[in-house]
């Protein structure tokens, strides 16, 4: 699909999810892709040989050119080596400006890796793409970390680095959206009571077989989300070079 102008990333937004608009101040997003088993919703792991979507890449890339925090953490930086956080072509003009025009936001957001600081590269791409890096860990690791990483890098050490803690932090620093990007261990506790997402957007690989390699940890029951996440619409079905999947939106209120 072409990607001239903001035009085109509103247009692919209302295609994809009935939606005519997107909060600006979105609270906490997560997204997420799965596969189901017949009986959980298992995250798939990412490698050159999962199954592949545009779609989902565009749905990851949204959340990044709303956020005003990325959260990620270092297990993923290890497990992706080539990990950026460079909004990619043909989006990424078109992405910025719906980022300023509709969103209003003129600064890149801030890349928040959560990590102990054992096997952090300084070299990872993820810390020198376009989100502006800071790493998060315990008060020790920071002290340790500080003089081993590039200058741009910020090191925040906090008392608990769990992900509700975090973005406890990240409020108080004044972001209004965050995107979530962890593994379903870290990922779980967003779900657990209360609820700690605003926004799921979750992408399915809805053929009827994964290889084993790319089944990660179940992060639903079959039920899907918590009752209290509502879809905006009914799931959008889309067949994608590697099969077919489903697109959705999930909100923490009812819609209308």
């Amino acid at each position: 699909m072409p990607a001239d102008s903001e035009l085109d990333v509103e247009s692919r937004i209302a295609s994809l999810w009935e939606a005519d608009a997107l909060p600006t101040d979105a609270g906490v997003l997560h997204v997420v892709a799965t596969w189901f088993d017949g009986t959980e919703h298992r995250v798939l792991r990412i490698t050159p040989e999962s199954p592949k979507s545009e779609t989902d890449f565009f749905v990851l890339n949204l959340a990044r050119a709303r956020a005003d925090v990325i959260i990620t953490t270092g297990r993923i930086l290890r497990e992706e080596p080539s990990l950026e956080y460079s909004l990619p072509s043909p989006w990424a003009a078109p992405m910025l400006r719906w980022r300023e025009d509709v969103m209003g936001r003129t600064a890149p957001p801030r890349l928040a890796v959560l990590t102990s600081g054992r096997g952090l590269d300084p070299g990872h791409p993820a810390l020198h793409g376009w989100a502006s890096p800071v790493v998060v860990t315990s008060p020790d690791a920071a002290r340790a970390l500080r003089g081993t990483l590039p200058e741009h890098v910020d090191v925040i050490g906090l008392q608990s680095t769990s992900i509700r803690d975090v973005l406890a932090w990240t409020r108080a620093d004044g972001a209004m959206t965050i995107s979530v990007e962890a593994g379903p261990s870290t990922a779980r506790a967003l779900y657990a009571d209360p609820l700690a997402v605003d926004e799921l957007s979750w992408s399915q690989f809805a053929e009827p077989d994964l290889a084993h390699d790319f089944r990660g940890a179940a992060l639903f029951s079959g039920d899907g989300p918590p009752t209290a996440l509502h879809p905006t619409a009914p799931p959008k079905t889309l067949e994608q070079t590697s099969g077919s999947w489903r697109f959705s939106r999930w909100v923490a209120a009812a819609p209308g």
